[in-house]
């Protein structure tokens, strides 16, 4: 009797030869493995071509070696003998050294002294400490060495990791998802949205899919003995090829590549958590240049001085103010060399103060001398900072819900919604800003609360001595704290040039004393901080604000209102006189000196009247801002609007629904041709039997080598559960077996005989696939194995 042919049998053509085994070393000398070389280094060309292109900062390698560097190592260790994991040991420990070895030849030293192995591996090591204990410490990093570092080493771990999965797990996704992400996530930075690199990773990855698809399948049919046909490699390639450039038009619609309208703006969204600078992070990457347009003040946890800027031209808001002034967003005042940071913050809901009764001002506000300033503002843009409300001065009330950001000693900071402010949304808010005369500031004296001199007089212990010994030779010979100020102000803005074209400090270098003494030129960021941090050398508390200035250039008559840009973006020192508060100066000649009242008496006869009590809860207010309420400790990460967390992750899930479903896409059609071109050539019945043997076998059923088409049907019948379907088993391998043996030459099937036969086929697959998914849902532990013989079976009942 003769038996069945097996699944690979049907496929099997005269010319092919015996089964042979391809040893590990042939890989290097196999036209069949360079197909697949090729494929994965395509994979990896655009991945590291826009990392390359991007330039993120300038000391950044050359990024072509580490990728072809572990490309080849896995390529080499994947055809070796070695275990797994060996392997995998080398390929991490060589990696360490070469990324190291590379960074090291490539860097910019901080220290141009240092020279040779030595001196650039004290460096390289110091530079990283530095910057983990800025990460750990919540401190700010402007060196660049650590992103270089990472970067280079992912590279090499992206190029191994994904030849590795070819060469040994035969494992396309792990192939592509870790470059497919690296380049989504750098093309998400990018501005422009490029599609070249896009469009090239996707044509590649299509093809590595095909090619590895078919190299299992390869491997499947020589454990059968049978070897594929000559040529068909080259097949498979050609199809994918040709589904791979019908894409591209598809591809070509996608938002990253043609910025194509709301689609584009819902792209952007979903890879806004990624590209948007993160405090928590971004305060360690200041060194790393940004390829799209951030403002220069994000008003958040850490003010990082940075090196080259420009500032954007397209209006932010419409303020309406009663004159020229600087409007506040947020206060700093911990300086950490690199930058300022809020050190500590309390959150406490603002009370139910109206506009108009904040408008005459607090008893305290008026005890200072301060006056109380509205102003009211339009957001224009989506870019500008919508986590917080501008003020003038030390907010009191705003006409939104927000909360009052105050600082340990109950001093208001700033104001943030509830909800972020967005395009065309409008707020009024009420602050107080100093108005004291110049002789009456003059008369503060030395007599500072315990708490401001705990907390504004603080700097880093490795500021150079060299700062304090400049503050003293312009300030020394003042005779109270504001001529201090004045002097301090006047020098900065006399012997220093204004300009946003600067390089970064170098690493471990401080940046005032850097702006001091070396580069003699910068921007409102670093005359303010120099100015703060002088003062503080000599025992003046004093802090940073930053926000807007307000020019009569802005004013546009039609509206009545000031259109701000981040061409107004402003920094500025305040100095605290005790009894008065807070006072703006401005050190940057590139703005007039403030302009103060020659006389307060005025606003000090105003501070005396009793009868404001009655317009404004002072006491309920200020019970909560100096810590008789219960305020909540301030985490400026965790501030975040729902609604917009809510649009952020539904817009990340619909961008990646639509990568995953053009992927998906493209495999489903891959699959598709490439099973049509597997059973061409065959008859009806044979291709129908064939695709039952390959079913059987993914559910986990293999047929006896000795028995009949039919006699494998019967023994197949009883495990599909279905009466039906094991009927119609049994009619595919009849039907089978008639083809084969038993019609004359030339005779074929009726139309209503394959129409039958077909539903039957389709009876039978799915009872199998059913069963296939079962065994894969339970990882394969459902029962499978060889057909139990019908006789035997029986027999075993008996």
């Amino acid at each position: 009797m003769a038996t069945a042919p097996t699944f690979e049998q049907l496929l099997a053509r005269p010319s092919q030869a015996e089964p042979r085994e391809v040893e590990p070393e042939r890989a290097w000398r196999s036209w069949e493995s360079w197909v697949t070389f090729g494929l994965v280094l395509f994979v990896q060309l655009p991945v590291v071509g826009s990392l390359q292109s991007s330039e993120w900062v300038d000391e950044m390698p050359n990024l072509m070696f580490p990728a072809l560097a572990g490309l080849l190592l896995a390529w080499t260790l994947g055809h070796s003998r070695l275990r797994g994991l060996t392997a995998a040991g080398i390929g991490a420990l060589t990696g360490v050294v070469l990324v190291t070895a590379l960074v090291m030849q490539t860097m910019e030293l901080a220290d141009p002294t240092s020279s040779g192995l030595s001196g650039r591996w004290s460096e390289f090591r110091l530079r990283l400490l530095e910057w983990f204990r800025a990460l750990l410490g919540e401190g700010i990093s402007a060196d660049p060495l650590p992103f270089v570092v990472m970067l280079v080493a992912a590279v090499f771990l992206v190029g191994f990791l994904s030849t590795w999965a070819v060469v040994r797990w035969r494992n396309p996704w792990v192939a592509l998802i870790p470059g497919g992400f690296v380049l989504l996530t750098n093309i998400s930075y990018l501005p422009g949205q490029p599609s070249f690199q896009f469009v090239f990773f996707l044509i590649a990855a299509i093809l590595l899919v095909a090619r590895l698809t078919f190299l299992q399948s390869v491997t499947v049919w020589r454990s059968q003995g049978v070897e594929p046909r000559e040529g068909m490699s080259i097949e498979v390639l050609l199809v994918g090829g040709a589904v791979a450039a019908a894409l591209i038009t598809a591809a070509w619609l996608i938002p990253t590549a043609n910025n194509f309208g709301p689609a584009a703006d819902l792209w952007g969204r979903a890879f806004s958590p990624i590209s948007d600078r993160v405090d928590v992070i971004g305060r360690v990457f200041i060194g790393v240049g940004s390829k799209k347009p951030i403002p220069i003040h994000a008003m958040d946890a850490v003010l990082p001085l940075q090196g080259k800027i420009g500032l954007d031209r397209d209006v932010l808001y419409e303020v309406i103010a009663p004159g020229e002034m600087n409007i506040r967003g947020a206060v700093y005042d911990e300086y950490t060399g690199a930058g300022w940071r809020v050190s500590e913050a309390s959150a406490v809901p603002l009370v139910g103060t109206t506009i108009e009764a904040a408008q005459l001002g607090t008893p305290s506000s008026r005890a200072q001398v301060r006056e109380a300033v509205r102003v009211d503002i339009t957001v224009v843009d989506d870019t500008a900072p919508g986590n917080i409300l501008l003020s003038a001065g030390d907010p009191i009330a705003s006409d939104q819900d927000a909360d009052l950001i105050v600082d340990a000693a109950g001093g208001p900071l700033q104001l943030r919604p509830d909800s972020r402010m967005r395009d065309g949304d409008t707020y009024s808010t009420v602050g107080t800003r100093s108005v004291a005369a110049i002789e009456t500031l003059g008369e503060a004296g030395h007599g500072y609360p315990a708490d401001i001199l705990g907390r504004y007089l603080a700097l880093p212990d490795d500021l150079p001595p060299d700062v304090r010994e400049l503050a003293l030779n312009v300030a020394g010979s003042a005779q109270h704290p504001y001529e201090a100020a004045r002097l301090v102000e006047e020098y900065l803005r006399q012997n220093y040039t204004f300009t946003y074209d600067i390089p970064a400090p170098p690493p471990g270098r401080d940046a005032v004393a850097h702006f001091l003494f070396e580069s003699r030129a910068g921007y409102f960021d670093l005359y303010a901080s120099s100015m703060a941090v002088m003062l503080r050398t000599i025992g003046i508390p004093s802090r940073v604000a930053v926000g807007f200035a307000l020019d009569a250039s802005d004013f546009d008559a039609a509206t009545k209102s000031y259109r701000i840009s981040e061409e107004e973006a402003w920094t500025w020192p305040e100095v605290y006189f005790p009894g008065f508060g807070w006072v703006e100066f401005n050190p940057t000649p590139s703005r007039d000196v403030l302009v103060r009242p020659g006389d307060d008496s005025e606003a000090r006869a105003a501070a005396e009247s009793e009868f404001d009590d009655l317009f404004f809860p002072e006491d309920e207010l200020f019970a909560e801002l100096t810590g008789d309420g219960t305020p909540a400790n301030l985490d400026f990460a965790t501030i975040e609007d729902g609604e917009n967390a809510f649009l952020a992750l539904l817009a990340r899930i619909i961008g990646w629904a639509l990568i995953a479903a053009t992927v998906l896409l493209v495999v489903l059609v891959v699959i598709r041709l490439s099973w049509n071109r597997i059973f061409r050539g065959l008859s009806p019945a044979t291709r129908r039997w064939a695709k039952v043997q390959l079913f059987a076998r993914l559910a986990g059923l293999t047929a006896a080598p000795d028995r009949t088409a039919v006699e494998t049907a019967e023994d197949l019948g009883p495990r599909l559960r279905s009466p039906q379907a094991a009927d119609a088993t049994v009619a595919l391998a009849q039907s089978y077996t008639r083809a084969r043996y038993g019609r004359a030459e030339g005779v074929t099937e009726s139309d209503e005989e394959t129409a039958r036969l077909e539903g039957e086929y389709r009876r039978v697959r799915g009872a199998l696939v059913r069963m296939a998914l079962q065994r894969l849902t339970r990882l394969g532990r459902v029962q499978g194995g060889p057909l139990a013989r019908r006789d035997a079976a029986a027999g075993a009942t008996r």
